[in-house]
């Protein structure tokens, strides 16, 4: 989850609003747990590089992503799973 949602926002406009984003997410999680309460989760902050078509409007990317970023680590908390924050990696 993460990028495909920023690329169809931004190429379509056909993705998700970065509250809706979380939203799927959660239910996605809920589901999970639900099956499986017992499961560890990892979320890994979603990121973009400015490469390929991406690199022409790398400021809509990357402001859009900042968001997803942000809902993904709401996500972590509220569920207690580990968050990878990738920007760190990168």
């Amino acid at each position: 989850m993460g990028i495909n949602d920023c690329g169809s926002t931004l190429n379509d406009g056909a993705g998700s609003s970065p509250e809706r984003f979380e939203k799927i997410y959660q239910m996605m999680l809920d589901e999970v747990l639900q099956q499986n309460p017992e499961t560890r989760i990892v979320l890994c902050e979603p990121f973009v590089m400015p490469v390929g078509a991406r690199k022409e409007d790398f400021a809509s990317w990357k402001k859009l992503i900042e968001l997803l970023q942000e809902k993904t680590r709401a996500v972590a908390e509220k569920n207690r799973a580990a968050f990878v924050q990738t920007r760190q990696l990168i």
